[in-house]
């Protein structure tokens, strides 16, 4: 079953994520686009378990993030088109959330 992301649970997901992130960061002090083009590339040296499971979830965590990224860019693509629409060539009115479902 495949769970509709809203802009809410996006935003959380890329929050933690970017957290778990930092730690790694701090514990092998590169910065994750870094870390993950030698992954990528498979030029780290993961022999040990612990060091394979790190590098496994780290390159992971980053993937994730990079997804709910993009999806967050669509999602605020298509709220920009539907403003745009709403405001039919004024300027836009770009109220909170929360406001909308009362406006």
């Amino acid at each position: 079953m495949v769970t509709e992301l809203t802009f809410e649970k996006i935003i959380e997901d890329i929050r933690a994520v970017d957290e778990e992130l930092m730690a790694y960061e701090k514990k092998y002090g590169l910065a994750t686009p870094v870390f993950y083009e030698l992954f990528c590339q498979g030029l780290l040296d993961d022999g040990e378990y612990e060091q394979t499971e790190d590098f496994c979830m780290w390159a992971g965590a980053y993937e994730i993030k990079l997804e709910r990224e993009e999806r967050f860019l669509e999602l605020s693509r298509q709220r920009a088109a539907a403003l745009k629409v709403h405001a039919a060539g004024r300027t836009l009115e770009l109220l909170p959330r929360a406001e909308m479902a009362h406006a």
